[in-house]
């Protein structure tokens, strides 16, 4: 589906209200990038060369029916909205690790990076292994920003088996760990299967 795709070009289309102030309409938008250079990541596993949108379309538009794009070209699309993303979304660490800040947006960076860098060195048919050092370079500068701003640590308390269990297990993140993560618990009505995967013979 390209659903998700179509409301994030919408909104890109449409948040510039001057009534709101500059910084807040860049945040949103570097969200919105965030969310589109994933979007682009899984097709681009997923299928290789795939056509880049970067506007809204009505159903007649012929745009819709435009030969694929090249990867690196979608590929570069990408690491454009995830330096927009990392230069515009709010810093300051999110204590419940479920929003988008700078910080996520480093890490993924970072692996989307490292995954497009290894994949162009090693499929040397594609015949773009030249250009793998470069992705790999900026997956390493993203995770040494990560690493010198010092907002997270690994989850310690002396007993590592049991602190890497309360990982997956705590109802709520283990923020010093954990950059972002899909919260469920009683308060929200929302499970997961982990419990049974657990507990099931």
């Amino acid at each position: 589906s390209w659903s998700k795709l179509r409301n994030i070009n919408y909104f890109l289309e449409h948040y510039n209200n001057p009534a709101i102030s500059e910084e807040a309409r860049l945040h949103y938008a570097g969200i919105a990038r965030f969310f589109r250079a994933y979007f682009y990541f899984d097709m681009v596993k997923t299928y290789g060369d795939v056509p880049w949108y970067g506007k809204t379309m009505a159903p007649n538009d012929a745009y819709l029916y435009k030969d694929r794009d090249a990867m690196t070209l979608v590929m570069d699309s990408v690491l454009a909205d995830l330096d927009f993303a990392i230069a515009n979304i709010r810093v300051p660490k999110d204590a419940s690790s479920t929003m988008i800040t700078k910080w996520v947006a480093l890490g993924l960076k970072s692996r989307i990076c490292l995954f497009e860098g290894t994949f162009r060195k090693y499929h040397t048919e594609l015949k773009i292994a030249t250009t793998a050092d470069t992705w790999l370079q900026e997956s390493a500068k993203a995770s040494k920003e990560i690493i010198d701003g010092q907002q997270y640590t690994l989850h310690s308390t002396g007993n590592a088996n049991k602190d890497y269990r309360a990982l997956f297990t705590a109802e709520a993140p283990v923020v010093s760990e954990v950059m972002w993560s899909n919260v469920y618990n009683n308060a929200l009505k929302r499970w997961h299967e982990v419990t049974w995967k657990f507990n099931s013979a």
